[in-house]
Order: C-alpha cells, then structure tokens, then sequence
C-alpha cells in the first residue's frame, strides 16, 4: 500500500507543471544581476534579460539605455541604492521547456537620511533546464502584458503583489 501512495505520489508531482530544480543557479544570476544594477554595469545587465525583451526593446544598447534612464529617474527622487540582494524563488513551471518563475530583488536604499528595504520583483527564464536564466523585470509589465513579450508565461505563476518599503531599524543597518 505505501509503495502505491508513494508512486501515486510521484505521478501527481511530474504531472504538475512544477519543475523540481537546484534554484542556486537562479538565486546567483540573480545576485549578479542586482550587482550589475548597483554598480551602474547596465550593459551587461541587459545582456541578462529575456532574449524577447531584448529583440523587442531593440537591442542591448537601447535596453542598456532604458535601465539607466530608469535607475538616474529613481535617484533624481533622492533614492540612493545601497545594495541588494535576492528572495526566495516562487514556484517554477516548466510551460513548452521554457523554466519561469517569479524572484524578489530585495535593495536597501535610503532616501531622505532614512534606510529602507524596496522589493521588486523579476521574472526569471531558462530554456536551458536552470544552467542559465535571464530576466524580465516586472516594473513596466502587469499580469495581462506580460505575455506580448514572453509568449511562454503562464497564469500558473502567481503574480507578485507590490511590497511598500520597509523602514530598516538601527539594529539592521
């Protein structure tokens, strides 16, 4: 009987659309890629995103330019970026061998003389099993755009919901 539940159990797993895979690669990338964007490195940077996101944008040089403008709009609100670091991966689906999930980037930035904790969110991608991922950040996209520039999302993913910045306390600067 436990051998049956078990097997059932398995079948139940890989009929899901949920990829079981090593997240230390993404979590990685994912670190280099908030690096990247610290350090004002936005063409390799976006070399890092979705292929799609970069044919559609018009190539590397014009994504490279839209993330600085973007990073320069921020700062001209007195936003300074301090460092960053990645969440948990959510949930990966493997939708036509594209791997998709959802991960935090999680900046600590100050603004006004105050420390603050701001979560964004990015939509990561492998076509290679997890050994590379590229990203999408979700800053200029929603739920129902989303799949005009990435035709293999799916409404499997639960969209992230908008996080307020979290006042960073003395003990944790």
């Amino acid at each position: 009987m436990n051998k049956l539940i078990t097997l059932v159990f398995f079948q139940l797993l890989s009929a899901s659309g949920y990829a079981q895979i090593d997240t230390t690669i993404l979590v990685s990338k994912t670190q280099e890629y908030i690096n990247h964007y610290i350090n004002n490195d936005f063409d390799l940077m976006a070399d890092m995103n979705h292929p799609n996101i970069i044919s559609l944008g018009g190539g590397t040089e014009l994504v490279s330019k839209d993330l600085s403008e973007d990073k320069k709009t921020l700062e001209g609100f007195g936003i300074k970026f301090i460092n960053g670091k990645p969440g948990l991966p959510g949930n990966v689906i493997d939708n036509n061998n594209e791997l998709l999930c959802f991960i935090p980037q999680i900046y600590r930035v100050e603004l006004g003389g105050k420390q603050y904790d701001s979560t964004s969110f990015l939509l990561a991608s492998s076509s290679t099993k997890g050994e590379n991922w590229s990203f999408v950040s979700l800053d200029r996209f929603d739920a129902k755009s989303i799949g005009q520039f990435i035709p293999n999302y799916s409404d499997e993913l639960t969209w992230p919901e908008v996080e307020p910045m979290v006042p960073v306390s003395i003990e944790e600067k």
